[in-house]
Protein backbone atom coordinates (compact mmCIF):
# COMPACT_ATOMS: atom_id res chain seq x y z
CA UNK A 1 0.00 0.00 0.00
CA UNK A 2 1.37 3.50 -0.94
CA UNK A 3 2.33 6.04 1.95
CA UNK A 4 -0.38 7.77 0.22
CA UNK A 5 -3.09 5.94 -0.05
CA UNK A 6 -4.46 6.01 3.31
CA UNK A 7 -6.26 7.95 4.94
CA UNK A 8 -7.80 8.85 1.29
CA UNK A 9 -8.03 11.96 0.10
CA UNK A 10 -11.88 12.86 1.08
CA UNK A 11 -13.67 16.25 -0.52
CA UNK A 12 -15.76 17.79 2.27
CA UNK A 13 -19.04 16.65 0.80
CA UNK A 14 -17.42 12.88 1.06
CA UNK A 15 -16.58 14.00 4.66
CA UNK A 16 -19.73 14.88 5.44
CA UNK A 17 -21.13 11.72 4.12
CA UNK A 18 -18.65 9.60 5.79
CA UNK A 19 -19.66 11.39 8.87
CA UNK A 20 -23.19 10.80 8.58
CA UNK A 21 -22.99 7.12 8.00
CA UNK A 22 -20.69 6.62 10.90
CA UNK A 23 -22.67 8.53 13.20
CA UNK A 24 -26.02 6.28 11.91
CA UNK A 25 -24.06 2.80 12.25
CA UNK A 26 -22.83 4.02 16.07
CA UNK A 27 -26.11 4.90 17.09
CA UNK A 28 -27.60 1.74 15.49
CA UNK A 29 -25.31 -0.46 17.05
CA UNK A 30 -24.67 0.66 20.74
CA UNK A 31 -21.94 3.09 20.15
CA UNK A 32 -23.27 5.36 22.21
CA UNK A 33 -23.60 7.26 25.75
CA UNK A 34 -25.52 9.41 27.70
CA UNK A 35 -25.61 12.61 27.14
CA UNK A 36 -23.52 14.77 29.47
CA UNK A 37 -26.78 16.98 30.69
CA UNK A 38 -29.24 14.23 30.75
CA UNK A 39 -27.51 11.13 31.05
CA UNK A 40 -30.09 8.92 31.90
CA UNK A 41 -32.27 10.64 28.96
CA UNK A 42 -30.96 11.57 25.97
CA UNK A 43 -28.21 9.73 24.22
CA UNK A 44 -25.12 10.66 22.03
CA UNK A 45 -22.59 8.67 19.70
CA UNK A 46 -19.46 8.07 21.95
CA UNK A 47 -16.47 9.60 20.71
CA UNK A 48 -14.56 7.58 17.98
CA UNK A 49 -12.48 8.35 15.07
CA UNK A 50 -13.76 8.20 11.81
CA UNK A 51 -11.44 5.70 10.17
CA UNK A 52 -8.91 3.32 12.09
CA UNK A 53 -5.72 4.33 12.95
CA UNK A 54 -2.48 2.59 11.44
CA UNK A 55 -1.05 0.57 14.53
CA UNK A 56 2.09 -1.84 13.56
CA UNK A 57 1.07 -5.21 14.29
CA UNK A 58 4.08 -5.95 15.75
CA UNK A 59 3.50 -3.95 18.31
CA UNK A 60 -0.10 -5.31 18.44
CA UNK A 61 0.66 -8.85 18.81
CA UNK A 62 3.16 -8.03 21.32
CA UNK A 63 0.70 -6.15 23.62
CA UNK A 64 -1.79 -9.22 23.53
CA UNK A 65 1.49 -11.73 23.97
CA UNK A 66 2.23 -9.67 27.01
CA UNK A 67 -1.32 -9.36 28.94
CA UNK A 68 -1.02 -12.97 30.40
CA UNK A 69 2.32 -12.08 31.67
CA UNK A 70 0.39 -8.80 33.16
CA UNK A 71 -2.67 -10.38 34.87
CA UNK A 72 -0.12 -12.97 36.18
CA UNK A 73 1.80 -10.13 38.04
CA UNK A 74 -1.15 -8.37 39.00
CA UNK A 75 -2.18 -11.74 40.79
CA UNK A 76 1.24 -12.30 42.44
CA UNK A 77 1.19 -8.66 43.90
CA UNK A 78 -2.33 -8.92 44.95
CA UNK A 79 -1.41 -12.40 46.62
CA UNK A 80 1.72 -10.47 48.47
CA UNK A 81 0.86 -9.52 51.78
CA UNK A 82 4.03 -8.33 52.57
CA UNK A 83 4.57 -6.10 49.29
CA UNK A 84 1.17 -4.51 49.66
CA UNK A 85 1.72 -3.90 53.46
CA UNK A 86 5.57 -2.51 52.60
CA UNK A 87 3.88 -0.26 49.97
CA UNK A 88 0.69 1.11 51.61
CA UNK A 89 1.69 1.68 55.31
CA UNK A 90 3.58 4.56 53.81
CA UNK A 91 1.09 5.97 50.98
CA UNK A 92 -1.95 5.64 53.90
CA UNK A 93 -0.02 8.32 55.70
CA UNK A 94 -0.57 11.02 52.76
CA UNK A 95 -3.26 9.53 50.81
CA UNK A 96 -6.77 9.41 52.84
CA UNK A 97 -8.83 7.48 50.05
CA UNK A 98 -5.75 4.47 49.82
CA UNK A 99 -5.90 4.70 53.54
CA UNK A 100 -9.60 3.58 53.50
CA UNK A 101 -9.16 1.00 50.92
CA UNK A 102 -5.94 -0.31 53.13
CA UNK A 103 -8.05 -0.61 56.45
CA UNK A 104 -10.43 -2.86 54.58
CA UNK A 105 -7.80 -4.78 53.05
CA UNK A 106 -6.45 -5.41 56.94
CA UNK A 107 -9.72 -6.37 58.48
CA UNK A 108 -10.83 -8.91 55.82
CA UNK A 109 -7.48 -10.29 56.12
CA UNK A 110 -7.57 -10.43 59.25
CA UNK A 111 -11.04 -11.64 59.87
CA UNK A 112 -10.44 -14.69 57.19
CA UNK A 113 -10.83 -14.24 53.66
CA UNK A 114 -14.23 -16.16 52.94
CA UNK A 115 -13.68 -16.20 49.33
CA UNK A 116 -10.12 -16.72 48.07
CA UNK A 117 -11.39 -16.67 44.66
CA UNK A 118 -11.02 -13.46 42.99
CA UNK A 119 -12.04 -12.47 38.88
CA UNK A 120 -9.31 -9.83 37.52
CA UNK A 121 -10.97 -8.02 34.36
CA UNK A 122 -7.94 -5.70 33.43
CA UNK A 123 -7.35 -3.09 30.87
CA UNK A 124 -3.31 -2.61 29.57
CA UNK A 125 -2.94 0.99 28.31
CA UNK A 126 -0.39 1.26 25.97
CA UNK A 127 1.21 4.24 23.51
CA UNK A 128 3.85 3.99 20.89
CA UNK A 129 7.66 5.35 21.26
CA UNK A 130 9.97 6.00 18.67
CA UNK A 131 13.44 6.36 19.55
CA UNK A 132 15.65 8.88 17.57
CA UNK A 133 17.99 6.31 16.87
CA UNK A 134 15.46 3.39 16.30
CA UNK A 135 13.97 2.27 12.86
CA UNK A 136 10.61 0.91 14.54
CA UNK A 137 8.49 2.05 17.26
CA UNK A 138 8.15 0.01 20.47
CA UNK A 139 5.29 0.11 23.06
CA UNK A 140 5.54 1.98 26.21
CA UNK A 141 2.89 1.05 29.19
CA UNK A 142 0.80 4.19 30.48
CA UNK A 143 -0.97 2.17 33.12
CA UNK A 144 -2.64 -1.51 34.36
CA UNK A 145 -6.33 -1.17 35.38
CA UNK A 146 -7.51 -3.51 37.97
CA UNK A 147 -11.00 -2.09 38.70
CA UNK A 148 -13.70 -0.51 36.27
CA UNK A 149 -11.54 -1.37 33.09
CA UNK A 150 -14.03 0.17 30.69
CA UNK A 151 -14.97 0.28 26.64
CA UNK A 152 -14.60 -3.55 26.06
CA UNK A 153 -18.19 -3.08 24.56
CA UNK A 154 -17.79 -0.06 22.83
CA UNK A 155 -14.24 -0.36 21.74
CA UNK A 156 -16.07 -3.60 19.91
CA UNK A 157 -18.58 -1.85 18.65
CA UNK A 158 -16.14 0.95 17.16
CA UNK A 159 -14.26 -1.66 15.71
CA UNK A 160 -16.97 -3.32 13.98
CA UNK A 161 -17.74 0.75 12.64
CA UNK A 162 -14.45 0.83 11.56
CA UNK A 163 -14.85 -2.50 9.37
CA UNK A 164 -18.05 -1.07 7.69
CA UNK A 165 -16.58 2.10 6.70
CA UNK A 166 -13.96 0.54 5.21
CA UNK A 167 -16.04 -2.28 3.21
CA UNK A 168 -18.89 -0.09 2.36
CA UNK A 169 -18.22 3.59 3.23
CA UNK A 170 -15.03 4.38 1.05
CA UNK A 171 -17.15 3.03 -1.90
CA UNK A 172 -16.69 4.44 -5.37
CA UNK A 173 -18.36 7.68 -3.65
CA UNK A 174 -14.83 8.24 -3.20
CA UNK A 175 -11.29 7.98 -4.63
CA UNK A 176 -10.85 5.32 -1.74
CA UNK A 177 -12.34 2.50 -3.81
CA UNK A 178 -9.13 0.95 -4.36
CA UNK A 179 -7.71 0.62 -1.17
CA UNK A 180 -5.50 -2.03 -0.81
CA UNK A 181 -6.97 -5.23 0.14
CA UNK A 182 -4.88 -5.96 3.17
CA UNK A 183 -6.54 -2.88 4.51
CA UNK A 184 -9.47 -3.46 4.52
CA UNK A 185 -8.92 -7.16 5.95
CA UNK A 186 -6.62 -5.88 8.14
CA UNK A 187 -8.69 -5.24 11.28
CA UNK A 188 -7.88 -7.58 14.05
CA UNK A 189 -11.17 -9.32 15.52
CA UNK A 190 -12.32 -7.96 18.65
CA UNK A 191 -14.69 -10.17 20.61
CA UNK A 192 -13.36 -8.48 23.86
CA UNK A 193 -16.89 -8.01 25.74
CA UNK A 194 -17.90 -11.82 25.11
CA UNK A 195 -14.60 -12.72 26.60
CA UNK A 196 -15.70 -10.19 29.83
CA UNK A 197 -18.57 -12.00 29.91
CA UNK A 198 -17.21 -15.52 29.79
CA UNK A 199 -15.36 -15.20 32.54
CA UNK A 200 -18.15 -13.89 34.64
CA UNK A 201 -19.72 -16.49 33.89
CA UNK A 202 -16.84 -18.99 34.88
CA UNK A 203 -16.29 -17.20 38.28
CA UNK A 204 -20.34 -17.15 39.08
CA UNK A 205 -19.92 -20.95 37.85
CA UNK A 206 -17.02 -21.30 40.41
CA UNK A 207 -19.17 -19.27 43.08
CA UNK A 208 -21.55 -22.20 43.47
CA UNK A 209 -24.08 -20.50 44.39
CA UNK A 210 -27.98 -22.05 43.91
CA UNK A 211 -30.41 -18.90 41.89
CA UNK A 212 -27.53 -16.52 42.33
CA UNK A 213 -27.19 -13.34 40.44
CA UNK A 214 -23.86 -11.26 39.21
CA UNK A 215 -23.97 -7.71 40.96
CA UNK A 216 -22.20 -4.32 39.22
CA UNK A 217 -21.63 -1.80 40.62
CA UNK A 218 -22.10 1.41 39.02
CA UNK A 219 -22.01 5.12 39.40
CA UNK A 220 -26.11 7.20 39.74
CA UNK A 221 -26.46 8.92 36.46
CA UNK A 222 -23.97 6.51 34.56
CA UNK A 223 -23.12 7.37 31.27
CA UNK A 224 -21.56 4.58 30.23
CA UNK A 225 -24.53 2.50 30.95
CA UNK A 226 -24.14 0.99 27.32
CA UNK A 227 -20.51 -0.05 27.75
CA UNK A 228 -22.24 -2.12 31.01
CA UNK A 229 -25.08 -3.48 28.84
CA UNK A 230 -23.76 -4.77 26.30
CA UNK A 231 -21.71 -7.09 28.84
CA UNK A 232 -25.00 -7.94 30.78
CA UNK A 233 -26.65 -9.10 27.65
CA UNK A 234 -23.19 -10.94 26.79
CA UNK A 235 -23.71 -12.63 30.07
CA UNK A 236 -27.57 -13.43 29.85
CA UNK A 237 -27.71 -14.60 26.13
CA UNK A 238 -24.24 -16.45 26.38
CA UNK A 239 -24.43 -18.21 29.74
CA UNK A 240 -27.80 -17.01 31.17
CA UNK A 241 -26.19 -15.80 33.91
CA UNK A 242 -28.39 -12.45 35.45
CA UNK A 243 -27.02 -9.64 36.61
CA UNK A 244 -28.19 -6.53 38.85
CA UNK A 245 -27.59 -3.06 38.51
CA UNK A 246 -27.16 -1.05 41.97
CA UNK A 247 -25.23 1.90 42.95
CA UNK A 248 -23.34 2.17 46.84
CA UNK A 249 -25.75 4.02 48.12
CA UNK A 250 -28.74 1.60 46.95
CA UNK A 251 -26.63 -1.00 48.35
CA UNK A 252 -26.43 0.55 51.63
CA UNK A 253 -29.95 0.82 52.35
CA UNK A 254 -31.06 -2.98 50.60
CA UNK A 255 -28.14 -5.23 51.29
CA UNK A 256 -27.39 -7.59 54.30
CA UNK A 257 -24.77 -9.77 54.99
CA UNK A 258 -25.41 -13.04 56.96
CA UNK A 259 -22.88 -13.34 59.73
CA UNK A 260 -22.63 -16.81 59.76
CA UNK A 261 -22.55 -18.16 56.08
CA UNK A 262 -21.02 -14.18 54.85
CA UNK A 263 -24.06 -14.80 52.28
CA UNK A 264 -24.77 -11.27 50.07
CA UNK A 265 -28.28 -10.70 49.51
CA UNK A 266 -30.38 -7.76 48.00
CA UNK A 267 -33.71 -8.03 48.34
CA UNK A 268 -33.82 -11.79 49.00
CA UNK A 269 -31.51 -12.42 45.78
CA UNK A 270 -27.72 -14.10 46.24
CA UNK A 271 -25.03 -12.33 44.90
CA UNK A 272 -21.96 -14.90 43.35
CA UNK A 273 -19.72 -12.14 41.54
CA UNK A 274 -19.67 -8.56 42.61
CA UNK A 275 -18.43 -6.45 39.48
CA UNK A 276 -17.23 -3.00 40.33
CA UNK A 277 -17.71 0.09 37.69
CA UNK A 278 -17.88 2.32 40.49
CA UNK A 279 -15.79 2.45 43.53
CA UNK A 280 -12.89 3.22 41.93
CA UNK A 281 -12.43 6.99 43.48
CA UNK A 282 -12.80 8.76 46.39
CA UNK A 283 -15.83 10.92 44.66
CA UNK A 284 -17.61 7.28 44.61
CA UNK A 285 -17.74 7.19 48.96
CA UNK A 286 -19.87 9.95 49.49
CA UNK A 287 -20.92 9.20 53.25
CA UNK A 288 -19.36 6.82 55.41
CA UNK A 289 -22.43 4.31 55.43
CA UNK A 290 -20.96 3.85 51.36
CA UNK A 291 -17.55 2.67 53.18
CA UNK A 292 -19.22 0.40 55.60
CA UNK A 293 -21.26 -1.23 51.86
CA UNK A 294 -17.48 -1.57 50.43
CA UNK A 295 -16.41 -3.32 53.27
CA UNK A 296 -19.65 -5.73 53.77
CA UNK A 297 -18.74 -6.59 49.94
CA UNK A 298 -15.51 -7.60 50.74
CA UNK A 299 -16.44 -9.79 53.36
CA UNK A 300 -18.85 -11.90 51.82
CA UNK A 301 -18.50 -15.29 50.42
CA UNK A 302 -19.16 -13.58 46.55
CA UNK A 303 -16.08 -13.34 44.07
CA UNK A 304 -15.04 -9.85 44.01
CA UNK A 305 -14.14 -8.55 40.58
CA UNK A 306 -11.92 -7.16 41.69
CA UNK A 307 -10.73 -7.84 45.65
CA UNK A 308 -9.62 -4.82 47.19
CA UNK A 309 -6.18 -6.87 47.10
CA UNK A 310 -6.51 -6.39 43.55
CA UNK A 311 -7.75 -2.85 43.83
CA UNK A 312 -4.41 -2.21 45.47
CA UNK A 313 -2.40 -4.15 43.30
CA UNK A 314 -3.50 -1.59 40.47
CA UNK A 315 -2.21 1.63 42.51
CA UNK A 316 -0.41 4.29 40.46
CA UNK A 317 2.27 3.74 43.29
CA UNK A 318 2.51 0.06 42.80
CA UNK A 319 3.37 0.83 39.14
CA UNK A 320 5.73 2.89 40.38
CA UNK A 321 7.37 0.27 42.37
CA UNK A 322 7.21 -2.41 40.00
CA UNK A 323 9.30 -0.31 37.81
CA UNK A 324 12.26 -0.11 39.59
CA UNK A 325 15.15 -2.10 38.42
CA UNK A 326 15.07 -5.47 39.88
CA UNK A 327 11.74 -5.50 41.51
CA UNK A 328 9.90 -7.91 38.66
CA UNK A 329 12.46 -10.92 39.96
CA UNK A 330 11.27 -10.29 43.07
Amino acid sequence: MAATSYPPDLSPSQLDELLDTAVDWGSAHGLVVGAPDAPTQRLVHAPFALLPSPFPRGCFEEARALQALFNELMDRVACDDAFLTDIFESVSKVDPFMRRLYDIYRKVKEQGIKQPITLGLHRSDYLLHWPADATRPVLRQVEVNTIAASFGALAVHASQMHQFMLERGLDARSNAAGLDTTLRHGLPENHAYEGLAKGMALAHKLADIANSYVLIVIKPDERNRFDQRSIEYALWDNHKVPMLRRTLDDLSARATLDPATRALQIDGMEISVVYFRAAYGPEDYTSESAWETRLMLEQSRAVKCPSVAYQLAGAKKVQQVLAAPGMLER
